[in-house]
């Protein structure tokens, strides 16, 4: 290789998964256009596009140990540095400036990884190498400021011979050389074939098929349809993936006898999961758009209530989790190639580049529809396909194209372990998640989700007494949470109903009090997040918003919690009334029906409540609530209240719950739903849920002591505004 004042400057940079050396052009005048690219750009972008060669001499000589005699590379000062092998002991870190990429390397290495993802990048831009026992990560200098931000460059060591014990304990993960053009099968089949024979939990369906009526499989082999029970075998692939905007592209099944034959054009990424289907050894394929019957109504309600079912029995889920629609396909199966990995050669072993599947799989398109969420929870085995690698987890362990070995615990890990055996209360943490995510259609708010919730009651219905109110998650009180002198502050209707364990009207109230938060996500106009099929309190009659991205969570766990109310569910047909201390059970029977209430009668303490809007501050409380005016605002649901600077709205306060501290009897939480009024009939108001709201009580009137405003609100003055009322919600 020629040095610095020669003609020819190469580098080792592998671009392709293939070691081989690329003539670094003159590009001395590039300009560098500040767009982030595409997935498709960055698959053409040339690695060698670096930037104009730097004033500052390379260095001879290297601290990185472990060259080979043959590899006489150069390095600028600020590469010769860093030492990645021998791994170091401790977390370190070490500065680095791109200052000579035609001479030095590493220079042209972490200037192609970076451009690769950003191509704002100065000559004089100063980056950070931080290396822990899961690897290397490249950062730039302002990667927390306001500059465009470049996403965490991972690199792993692929070494090229077996290196000492000792230095492999300090490696927690290793890196592989990807090749671009084909997914590498070998290595998957050896994923399935160790899970199988390992993990017993992978092995075991929660669920039976047998039940569902009128399932079909697509058969790999010959390319028709058949019923399941026609199958040489029960054991079978699903695909998970979006349509996009490509649907209509598809084209029907058409009729052959008993069975049906798939079209001969067929979405790629349906073409490409009957590929690796039938290259994974299995026969049968199961993909919702030719296996759920279109013209059998009745069966296609049953099938669509049962998708949970039919993914949790698969063997396997291949999801698509790369492109916008069904015509991206899977990359690396047939025509589409991945995102090229880039590595530079160092001689006895190569720094190659790492994309976390995590972050691939949590930006793709797939990761924000709502049916995809609940298709891969309930998966048994879950084969991931994005742009740049394959990734495979199942019950117990993680596989990646770009890692070596299998792995349980690591920063990578893309979905949660399973929940079975662990507190019931977890199935909040599935429905947050959920919230996040777009349907097309509003009214499968609940079915998206249904199999989720199926499995929780499954799991905790009986042993626990867990239940789902219009997907409201009923959580039993655990009576030993209470000692015995606390048990004397509650009333004598929590103390009967505790002891009961579950059915108590406190179990209802505290989800009735889940919180919302409205996170600020564009500029786009907002349309209303409601979702007027599903009632007002429960978390399925909201969505998220092209402006705003909805975060739902359970209210926080009290000390010793008094419900405040009687909670009464009114049914349209017959005219059913059925009060919930009562008869909690039926409630939720006729609610895994899919029969829910038409309102909610809650009678309980209640006060008037007025907000102001301030431009600079938002909705503020006025009295009696007109505590920390200067720091106190409240998250309401977008477009639901008119905004203008000094507009005044009249909502209610429902007082459903008090949580008193146990430790200091002065203090005491209230928990109010805030409720707008909606519709006025012969029997009055009728409200809808607007936000819950936590509001601290004192016995005597505190004083901050700074300016003398309250920050919290006097018992007296809170009482007086309050007044017993019996409220019809919706």
């Amino acid at each position: 290789m020629e040095g610095p004042d020669g003609d020819d400057r190469r580098h080792n940079v592998d671009i392709s998964g293939t070691n081989r050396t690329i003539t670094l052009p003159d590009i001395t005048n590039l300009a560098i256009t500040p767009l982030t690219p595409s997935a498709e750009e960055r698959r053409n972008l040339p690695p060698a596009v670096l930037g104009p060669a730097s004033s500052s001499e390379p260095c001879e000589s290297s601290s990185i140990t472990g060259e080979s005699p043959k590899c006489s590379q150069r390095f600028c000062r600020w590469c010769a540095q860093i030492v990645f092998f021998p791994v170091p002991k401790m977390k370190v870190k070490w500065e680095i400036r791109i200052t000579d990429p035609e001479t030095c390397s590493l220079c042209a290495f972490f200037r192609a990884v970076i451009l690769q993802r950003d191509r704002y990048l100065s000559d004089q831009s100063k980056f950070f190498l931080l290396y822990d026992r899961h690897g290397w990560i490249l950062r730039h200098d302002n990667y927390a400021l306001k500059t465009p931000q470049i996403p965490s460059v991972i690199l792993l060591l692929n070494m090229h011979k077996k290196i000492p014990p000792r230095q492999a304990k300090r490696v927690a993960l290793m890196g592989r050389k990807i090749q671009h053009l084909c997914v590498d099968y070998p290595s998957i089949k050896a994923w399935l074939h160790s899970c199988a024979l390992d993990h017993d939990q992978c092995s075991k369906a929660h669920t039976s098929i047998t039940a569902i009526p009128g399932l079909r499989f697509i058969d790999c082999v010959t390319e028709h349809i058949i019923p399941a029970c026609e199958a040489s075998e029960q054991v079978y692939v699903t695909l998970s993936y979006v349509w996009g905007a490509s649907s209509h592209v598809s084209g029907n099944a058409t009729a052959a006898g008993p069975a049906s034959v798939l079209p001969a054009c067929l979405p790629r990424v349906i073409r490409d999961a009957v590929t690796v289907t039938r290259t994974l050894g299995y026969r049968y394929l199961w993909v919702d758009r030719y296996c759920i019957p279109q013209n059998d109504r009745s069966v296609k309600h049953i099938q669509i209530q049962s998708m949970g079912s039919i993914y949790a029995c698969s063997t396997l889920t291949i999801i698509a989790a790369a492109g916008d629609d069904a015509e991206h396909g899977l990359p690396g199966v047939t025509s589409r190639p991945r995102i090229p990995q880039l590595s530079v050669d160092l001689g006895d072993f190569s720094v190659v580049e790492f994309h976390s599947p995590r972050y691939d799989i949590e930006s793709s398109t797939w990761s924000t529809r709502g049916w995809t969420y609940q298709e891969a929870q309930l998966a048994r085995r879950r084969l991931v396909f994005t742009d740049n690698q394959v990734y495979f987890q199942c019950q117990e362990r993680y596989c990646a194209e770009g890692l070596t070995g299998k792995h349980t615990s690591a920063p990578w890990t893309a979905f949660p372990w399973p929940d079975s055996g662990r507190y019931c209360g977890v199935v909040w943490c599935r429905i947050i998640e959920f919230s996040k995510r777009r349907l097309t259609f509003d009214r499968d708010a609940l079915e998206a989700i249904s199999g989720i919730l199926a499995k929780y009651y499954e799991d905790h219905g009986l042993k626990d007494g867990v239940g789902f109110f219009c997907g409201l998650p009923i959580l039993p009180h655990k009576a030993s949470s209470v000692n015995s002198s606390a048990r004397g502050l509650l009333c004598e209707k929590c103390r009967e109903s505790r002891s009961e364990g579950f059915g108590g009207t406190e179990c209802l109230v505290r989800s009735l009090l889940w919180k919302d938060y409205w996170d600020y996500a564009t500029d786009v106009p907002s349309e209303t997040p409601r979702r007027t099929m599903f009632p007002s309190w429960t978390w399925a009659g909201w969505k998220s918003t092209s402006q705003f991205e909805l975060i739902v969570y359970p209210l926080p766990g009290g000390t010793l919690e008094c419900c405040c109310a009687d909670v009464h569910a009114v049914y349209e047909e017959g005219g059913l009334i059925l009060n919930w201390r009562d008869c909690a059970k039926q409630i939720l029977e006729l609610s895994l029906q899919g029969i829910k209430p038409v309102f909610l009668d809650i009678e309980g303490p209640c006060f008037d409540v007025s907000l102001l809007w301030r431009e600079k501050e938002g909705w503020v409380y006025r009295e009696p609530l007109a505590f920390a005016l200067n720091d106190r605002t409240e998250s309401f649901p977008p477009c639901m209240l008119e905004k203008s600077e000094g507009k005044v709205q009249k909502l209610v306060g429902l007082l459903l719950m008090k949580d008193t501290d146990t430790f200091n009897h002065k203090f005491e939480s209230v928990h109010v739903l805030l409720l707008q009024p909606a519709q006025h009939d012969v029997k009055g108001w009728v409200f809808e849920r607007l936000t819950s709201s936590s509001i601290q009580v004192f016995n005597e009137e505190r004083m901050s002591q700074d300016d003398g405003s309250r920050t919290e609100v006097p018992r007296r003055l809170f009482e007086a505004a309050l007044e017993k009322r019996k409220i019809r919600l919706r």
